[in-house]
């Protein structure tokens, strides 16, 4: 369902669970995280915005590219 242009929101489903499931194995991350960065994956994103450098660093190995947001400039 898209709100707009910028903003969608994403139903998890099965494929977004299983990629989930795969980044908590890989990486020990938690439930939250896991599902944030799946719906990235599983919807083939540009980039992935976080302040989180454990999820950048995963980021990079998952082949997208992640901005930290306080390197950012106004």
């Amino acid at each position: 369902m898209g709100i707009n242009n910028n903003l969608s929101i994403i139903d998890v489903d099965y494929k977004i669970a299983d990629i989930a499931s795969r980044l908590r194995a890989n990486y020990n991350f938690k439930t939250p995280d896991a599902i944030i960065l799946a719906t990235g994956i599983s919807m083939n994103v540009d980039y992935f915005i976080t302040n989180d450098i454990k999820l950048k660093n995963v980021c990079s190995k998952e082949n997208i590219e992640a901005i930290i947001i306080e390197d950012i400039e106004d």
